[in-house]
């Protein structure tokens, strides 16, 4: 499948190497990925705690087992801090 990442924040370091430089990547990858494999197979370090990153695929927010699907655009950022 492929998909289009944006990675934002210090989270842009993690793109793949030669798209370092641009706003999306696209990526193959295999068929019923979760965003949590995705987040290791980019090598983002990763506690379990879902509140240290957020995930949204085609600009919903959505939990890090969701399955990813052909054609998704996902985007990763750390949480905003508030208050």
């Amino acid at each position: 499948m492929t998909i289009t990442l944006r990675l934002f924040g210090e989270l842009k370091q993690y793109l793949p190497e030669g798209q370092k430089e641009s706003r999306a990547a696209r990526m193959e990858l295999p068929d019923g990925l979760t965003a949590l494999q995705l987040i290791l197979r980019l090598g983002i370090p990763y506690g379990g705690d879902e509140g240290q990153m957020v995930v949204a695929v085609n600009d919903s927010e959505v939990d890090h087992h969701t399955v990813l699907r052909d054609g998704d655009s996902v985007s990763m950022f750390e949480p905003l801090a508030g208050g």
